[in-house]
């Protein structure tokens, strides 16, 4: 098998760029923000930046991991900050609606 490394590196290089890095906190409330469509009166626009702003429209660009021709297939990339924002919040809403929790009373166990 041959393995073109020309070929590879030119994709290493499309990948890379994909997503610029920036502040957690700031581009987790602007996904939450666009995500949960607040109106612009309940949205704090100081406890967030522009490369913020623009980290999250980045990442909205490339949620779609791959498709087809006919919109048939739709696979969204688990490593972009929407899904993971996503897949955090299912499995809060599970945790918090799970109807089999126990909870344990320390007082009530018993040492001999």
């Amino acid at each position: 098998m041959d393995f073109d490394f020309n070929k590879f590196q030119m994709e290493l290089e499309k990948r890379a760029n994909k997503i610029v890095a920036t502040s957690d906190i700031g581009s987790c409330r602007v996904i939450s923000y666009i995500r949960d469509e607040n109106f612009t009166s309940n949205i704090d626009f100081n406890s967030f930046s522009l490369s913020d702003v623009i980290y999250a429209r980045d990442a909205m660009n490339y949620i779609e991991e791959e498709s087809d021709d006919w919109d048939e297939l739709f696979v969204c990339d688990p490593d972009n900050p929407f899904i993971i924002v996503c897949t955090v919040e299912r499995i809060l809403n599970s945790l918090i609606n799970n109807d089999k929790k126990t909870f344990k009373n320390h007082d009530e166990e018993i040492f001999i």
